[in-house]
């Protein structure tokens, strides 16, 4: 249903403006960034609630005694970013020097501060002198997406410093502390080897493609990714795409749109767990240029996927603990509404159509671009969220979906019916 958000997958400082600091200092400075520690070092553990947003995990956080802010928690992302601030959240940063960012995407090079010495805190979790990239345009539009207010992206360092259990059942994330975290197994939990380089996690897989056979895929293991696989075919001759495809804007990376093909694949295979027809992006080479060939890669596994598991990511000792969890056997569906609707209000109910697919039964039926939501199955939108809307507009294949929209001051009927195109 959402436009799937590939923002994790690279970020490279390319200048900094700065009489002091060259660029290669720069890239120093951001691997040799401060530890996260327990406020209390009596601590065992910190548990926290989270929000799953569109897949994504949504953590408070305080930046230097701000207001509360909200960050995406991204196992695939190394560093931390703030993306937007809304008109009532403020933050103060301290010093900070002009770079240029590049990553996914077939954009130009975006302008960022990137600021040093700061304090950062999650409920019980404190992190001094960090660094922060603060992009100077709000690129990702994450909030809108997502319909309530996101103010950046967490990285590596919490996966670094601490042993992490993300239970996506209950909406709970667990930090323990490495050295007196002692695991206790679970029945049908199952350990994966863990490789961790260039602060980010890898694990192998096995994927079946149309014609039978099985290719080995290394993948970044990317909490931060709402997809469920991202498949690199210029890395790996023998990943091919399948023959019923489509191309499709497929998500937005660091540097703008990012398109490419989407299909399915018949397997995907992690340890000795299986999962049948996954939806599978496969990005043209011109949106990864900058990515191709960095570290080995064959693409990303996100969190269409990993919610399907209550994970425990253990970077010092090697190891992705995975067990199935009640998600596990759902099926995988590509946006069977064919629209894209955002919040450009978060928390007020303003909800309009960003994006309708062409041939689509809700093109079909007249729905366009910039029409308001007003009810969804006869029931008024001013008591719903985002993420309640989606939730309709993603149900099973052959369900009647009724809206009415105001178009131009004119109220319209809308009935269509969710399809699979895949």
């Amino acid at each position: 249903m959402f436009e799937k958000l590939f923002i994790s997958l690279l970020i490279l400082v390319l200048s900094g403006i700065s009489p002091f600091q060259n660029k290669a200092n720069a890239l120093n400075a951001q691997e040799n960034s401060n530890t996260f520690y327990f406020s209390n070092p009596r601590k065992k553990s910190v548990s926290i609630n989270f929000e799953l947003i569109n897949n994504l995990i949504v953590v408070p956080v305080v930046i230097n005694d701000s207001d509360t802010l909200h960050f995406i928690l991204d196992s695939g992302f190394n560093s931390i970013m703030i993306s937007d601030l809304g008109m009532t959240e403020t933050v103060v940063l301290n010093k900070a020097r002009r770079v240029q960012l590049i990553g996914l995407g077939e954009g130009e090079p975006i302008q960022a501060f990137l600021s040093s010495g700061n304090d950062l805190s999650i409920s019980g979790i404190e992190g001094k002198n960090q660094e922060i990239y603060l992009l100077t345009e709000d690129i990702f539009h994450l909030s809108s997406k997502m319909g309530r207010n996101i103010n950046g992206i967490l990285g590596h360092g919490f996966f670094r410093d601490f042993i992490v259990e993300i239970n996506y059942t209950t909406k709970k994330l667990t930090f323990h502390d490495q050295e007196r975290f002692r695991y206790r197994q679970r029945r049908l939990a199952e350990e994966l080897p863990l490789i961790v380089k260039r602060n980010k996690s890898y694990v192998q897989t096995e994927i079946m493609q149309d014609n039978g056979s099985i290719v080995n895929a290394l993948l970044v293991v990317d909490t931060g990714g709402s997809h469920a696989l991202w498949l690199d075919a210029h890395t790996n001759e023998n990943i091919k795409i399948p023959e019923n495809n489509f191309s499709s804007l497929i998500g937005t990376g660091l540097n703008g749109a990012l398109y490419g093909k989407i299909g399915r694949v018949p397997e995907f295979r992690i340890g000795s767990h299986t999962l049948k027809n996954v939806i599978a992006s496969y990005p043209d080479s011109i949106s990864i240029v900058y990515a191709l060939g960095l570290d080995g890669r064959t693409g990303s596994l996100g969190s269409e996927i990993l919610k399907r598991f209550n994970l425990i990511f253990d970077y010092p000792g090697g190891r992705l603990i995975l067990r199935p969890n009640s998600s596990f056997r759902q099926a995988f569906y590509y946006n069977p509404s064919g629209i894209e609707i955002s919040n450009p209000l978060p928390g007020y109910p303003y909800f309009i159509v960003t994006d309708v697919r062409s041939g689509s039964n809700a093109q079909k039926a007249g729905i366009k671009l910039q029409d308001e939501l007003l009810t969804i199955q006869r029931e008024s939108v001013k008591k719903m969220n985002l993420n309640d809307i989606v939730y309709i507009l993603q149900g099973r294949p052959g369900r009647t979906i009724r809206l009415t929209v105001r178009r131009e001051g004119e109220i319209i009927p809308i009935v269509f019916k969710l399809e699979e195109i895949l």
